[in-house]
């Protein structure tokens, strides 16, 4: 939630996104939805956000599922859709309602919703929206929901092969911090790699951290520090190679100078002999 480059590769690898719509560029919102009035409810969700698109994203993260945490899902993503319309100032209501934008709510559970068993309650992956029942293909706009059973996730069950990310995203989820070295085949995806070292800095002790921080603070220093000699030297040749020119520039008039003033000599000498010869006539 504090990383965008991240959360937008997530949101893209999980998300039922069509080619061309994928996220580019997201703002994070307030985690917390405050009501309207005192009489209403107060929701927070884990991460928010709206993208260039302005469409909305909730991400939500649980550790066992539940009736209570369902409600509170429709709940978030109604309420996130709902407080488009607090905020736009158009005295048209049929116009406020064509403003809307949808709003995709993602749950990445740590439990199975319903026990093993047939076929059907293998799936894992689930993608809700308010169709008809009748003609699933006729659906209403607005709300869009993803939740992601983790214990049952297996990557050769996902077939979206041009969706590699998503993958590579649930495995982090499911095997970081059960071993030690984080596998080889994730570590070599620039987006994981650094979610690993994410989690490894929010697994330090107190002391840990402290010496973490001076290490990078000492090592930026560092760096500055040898920037600047770096600079302080580019700067030195640069006058340097002025001072060059000018000494060279002062002696070409230095030279021009003392033909000048041989010139002026041979002159003299040649008025002074003009004028003995006209003396002399």
């Amino acid at each position: 939630g504090e990383h965008k480059h991240l959360l937008i590769s997530l949101l893209n690898a999980l998300l039922p996104l069509q080619k061309g719509q994928e996220i580019v560029g997201i703002e994070y919102l307030s985690s917390e939805q405050v009501p309207r009035t005192l009489l209403g409810k107060n929701s927070i969700v884990d991460v928010k956000c709206v993208d260039n698109r302005n469409r909305y994203f909730i991400v939500e993260m649980q550790m066992a599922w539940s009736k209570l945490f369902a409600n509170r899902l429709v709940f978030n993503a109604s309420k996130a859709y709902v407080q488009q319309f607090d905020k736009k100032k158009v005295e048209d209501e049929v116009a406020k309602f064509q403003e809307a934008y949808p709003v995709y709510s993602l749950a990445i559970v740590n439990s199975e919703l319903r026990k093993l068993g047939d076929d059907a309650q293998e799936k894992w992956y689930h993608h809700y929206k308010i169709a008809d029942i009748d003609n699933p293909e006729r659906v209403i706009e607005g709300l869009e929901f993803v939740i992601v059973e983790l214990p049952k996730f297996k990557p050769e069950t996902w077939s979206q092969t041009d969706k590699r990310m998503a993958v590579l995203w649930l495995r982090f989820l499911q095997e970081i911090g059960v071993s030690e070295a984080a596998p080889d085949e994730l570590m070599k995806t620039k987006e994981i790699e650094q979610a690993v070292s994410i989690c490894e800095v929010g697994a330090f002790t107190k002391e840990e951290l402290a010496y973490y921080d001076e290490y990078w603070v000492k090592a930026v220093w560092e760096a500055s520090c040898d920037h600047l000699e770096e600079q302080v030297v580019e700067k030195d040749k640069i006058i340097a190679e002025k001072d060059q020119a000018l000494a060279e520039k002062d002696l070409a008039l230095a030279a021009e100078r003392k033909a000048l003033a041989e010139k002026n000599v041979e002159m003299a000498k040649l008025l002074e002999r003009i004028a003995q010869l006209e003396k002399k006539q």
